[in-house]
């Protein structure tokens, strides 16, 4: 499948922007109602082959599409294989970049070796997953009190800001006054010395 050849007098695309093309295709089309899993699979493939080697991102969504498209084919052994590529590049990459992607995969796995009847690793891919949900939950409730605690502390600033002016207001106030008390007491004295 070659979609993004160039026209004559066309500029040429770089290889890693049509990886970009062809995985956005396939993840388009992932969308539609009734997908068609092997052209899904050809543009996830190609994007996988003009990718750039250390673009781990697109090597993930790529190995992701793949892997996802060989499932829904019901081509298990080879989705495995693309699931078990996509767990060591995530695991070297760094889970944490993407723990929901991450937890669909170990959903996928352990579906996989249910269907082989390998009970003992779904149960770890399983584990995998309930991990990987709870670490979720406490990143996004981490996250909720983190802003509770900015929006607290930004209201505790800002109701500082609001005493200090009534502060100054009321400082200016006494010293307005004292400096007519003493502009009136000055003038008095004056007028009653002469």
């Amino acid at each position: 499948i070659r979609i993004y050849q160039t026209q004559e007098g066309e500029k040429s695309l770089y290889p890693d922007e049509m990886a970009y093309r062809y995985i956005n295709l396939a993840n388009n089309k992932l969308k539609k109602e009734n997908p068609d899993y092997i052209e899904i699979n050809d543009l996830a493939r190609e994007a996988y082959d003009l990718s750039n080697p250390i673009d781990t991102a697109m090597l993930v969504n790529c190995l992701w599409v793949e892997g996802y498209s060989l499932f829904k084919m019901k081509e298990i052994r080879s989705a495995e294989q693309k699931f078990l590529e996509l767990e060591v590049l995530m695991d070297n990459w760094g889970v944490s970049t993407n723990l929901d992607r991450y937890s669909h995969l170990c959903e996928f796995l352990s579906q996989i070796y249910l269907s082989y009847g390998d009970y003992e690793k779904a149960l770890i891919y399983e584990k995998k997953k309930g991990e990987c949900n709870q670490n979720i939950y406490n990143t996004d409730k981490f996250k909720a009190i983190k802003e509770l605690q900015t929006k607290y502390e930004t209201e505790k600033k800002e109701q500082q800001i609001r005493n200090q002016k009534k502060i100054n207001i009321f400082i200016a106030s006494i010293a307005l006054l004292l400096a007519l008390t003493s502009f009136f007491i000055i003038n008095w004295q004056i007028a009653n010395r002469k």
